[in-house]
């Protein structure tokens, strides 16, 4: 997995895409979330995960 991870992930920005059209940059790193199941109350911990990808073409 570690051999996909590092031939999809890409380091930085793309410089096709301007920095003021970077709107999801901002997500890039690892969150601590609490997530709450609407349907059950549920409040469960979790984490995401955020990377540029496609050549910093996406997030």
């Amino acid at each position: 997995m570690k051999d996909f991870y590092e031939a999809l992930a890409s380091s930085e920005r793309n410089a096709a895409i301007p920095k003021e059209d970077d709107f999801f940059g901002m997500l890039i790193g690892s969150w601590y979330i609490d997530y709450m199941d609407n349907a059950t109350g549920a409040v469960r911990k979790g984490e995401w995960h955020f990377s540029r990808v496609l050549e910093g073409m996406a997030v």
